[in-house]
């Protein structure tokens, strides 16, 4: 993080094992109990229900999503950045910047999609190679040095990062947004949220890959808040649409590991053979299936409770 940006205290949160809890390793151990999987099959269920009623609303209809126009982000992003602040019951002054990436225009297909997205993950983020390695742990160790490689030289991923839309940056406090039109403002929320969390790990120490399943497990949490509070009546349904499928497949290549792990079969209605996307990350996958528990269980207060230190990890066993 720079020197010309640092996070002010938001959230007095000082004791050292409360930030240990939040840990990847913390939270993989919670994550990794068998009673899990049916768990999951419940949650993923359920999710794919209301995935069948919202296609069967949009009923064949292909409508164009309204782009939205440099002159509007600005004022969209301070709409959505309140609606996360009400969210979360925090009152913040200070916004980082936004803008939209100038890499590759949104309508580029292809290799040169690729290039651009593997150029932001490298350039944006610069994290030392060693950390990078850990983004891509559930990889044998050959896949993880290919594929942190490919991210730092600019060749295609084999990850699958098809569905990131936008990037924080602390070190200058900007996100910068891929996608020009109205599924920005789910992914605006999920890097706003990025920004909100660096309030609670204010050090560079803990805002280390770490806690990157936290962080992305309660981003994740967000996003899927602004998702269900601007589409769920929005006669657009296709946004509403792509979060839903995207947070299924996050819960199934969760799922899939899980069910790896204990020796179980997966069950064919939610993982057929040759389905699962081993390449997701597993960061994201992990974080959004373990916040979807404690959301189910607890209610989406947890998503607040977490920044508050108030986050008890154990309750999901109760």
């Amino acid at each position: 993080m720079s020197e010309e940006f640092k996070f002010n205290p938001l959230f007095v949160v000082d004791d050292s094992s409360y930030f240990d809890k939040l840990k990847n390793d913390s939270l993989i151990k919670v994550f990794e109990r068998e009673e899990n999987i049916g768990k999951l099959e419940s949650l993923i269920y359920k999710r794919k229900r209301k995935l069948d009623l919202v296609r069967s609303e949009i009923d064949g209809e292909d409508i164009e999503p309204r782009r939205i126009s440099k002159e509007e982000l600005s004022d969209k992003f301070d709409e959505i950045c309140q609606d996360v602040d009400d969210f979360l019951g925090i009152d913040l002054s200070l916004r980082p910047k936004i803008g939209f990436t100038n890499y590759f225009s949104s309508k580029t297909n292809g290799i040169s999609n690729y290039l651009g997205l593997t150029f932001i993950l490298a350039s944006t983020i610069s994290i030392p190679f060693a950390q990078m390695l850990t983004e891509y742990e559930h990889l044998p160790l050959s896949l993880r040095v290919a594929q942190v490689a490919f991210s730092i030289f600019g060749i295609k991923s084999f990850v699958d990062y098809s569905n990131i839309k936008g990037m924080f940056d602390p070190r200058n406090n900007e996100i910068k947004m891929d996608s020009k039109d109205e599924s920005l403002v789910q992914f605006m929320a999920h890097e706003y949220a990025h920004f909100v969390q660096g309030y609670l790990l204010k050090d560079e120490k803990k805002q280390s890959q770490d806690f990157l399943i936290f962080r992305e497990g309660h981003a994740i949490g967000v996003q899927n808040f602004i998702s269900r509070k601007y589409f769920d009546d929005s006669s657009d349904r296709s946004q509403l649409e792509m979060n839903l499928k995207l947070n299924l497949s996050f819960l199934k290549t969760a799922y899939g590991g899980l069910c790896e792990k204990f020796n179980q079969e997966p069950k064919n209605e939610i993982l057929s053979k040759g389905s699962l996307n081993m390449y997701q990350s597993y960061a994201h996958s992990i974080g959004c299936a373990l916040f979807s528990l404690y959301e189910d269980k607890l209610g989406d207060r947890i998503y607040l409770d977490v920044l508050n230190g108030e986050f008890d990890p154990s309750l999901l066993l109760e």
